[in-house]
């Protein structure tokens, strides 16, 4: 007996259709929002001009973190065009007064309000602060040399005249 084969079909197997994949949301970076980068700054009046990518108002603390700068302080105010404004939206260019040196390219990130935080007007006039004493431990004496006995010197004695002259100077011819 011979078997035979089987024929396949010459129908290829239909390809189910595939459903759209939901697309995700995109999830947050963790860490502190960004509100925007510096991108100009006025060194002798200590103002920089910041690109604003998200909304920031007088009152908000912020932190300001760079190669080498990361320092916190609160938003006393707002310019833009050297007037006052009290609320920025995303893409406007604003001056802020700094409180320490900043540089091009900082970025500017929203903080919490910190309770040790102070920030305390400038007065227009020089302060002389007070010295405190300082409460350290107490220094040791001093070594002081040996002292040596001062011994009294004994006058030299002085040479009495010659008898029978008289300790002038005349000359005689």
């Amino acid at each position: 007996m011979i078997k035979k084969k089987a024929k396949k079909s010459a129908k290829k197997p239909t390809a189910k259709k595939k459903a759209p994949k939901k697309l995700k949301k995109a999830a947050k970076p963790k860490g502190p929002k960004v509100l925007g980068k510096i991108t100009h700054i006025f060194d002798k009046i200590s103002v920089a001009i910041i690109k604003v990518a998200a909304p920031i108002k007088v009152g908000d603390y912020i932190q300001i973190k760079g190669t080498t700068t990361d320092f916190k302080q609160k938003v006393d105010s707002i310019q833009i065009n050297h007037k006052n404004v009290p609320m920025v939206n995303k893409g406007a260019e604003i001056g802020l007064k700094v409180s320490s040196q900043v540089r091009e390219n900082d970025v500017v990130y929203a903080a919490e309000e910190e309770t040790h935080l102070v920030v305390a007007p400038q007065p227009s006039y020089p302060m002389i602060q007070p010295i405190r004493p300082v409460t350290a431990a107490p220094q040791p004496k001093p070594i002081m040399p040996p002292v040596r006995p001062i011994v009294p010197l004994t006058p030299k004695p002085v040479a009495q005249p010659k008898p029978g002259y008289d300790n002038t100077k005349f000359l005689k011819f």
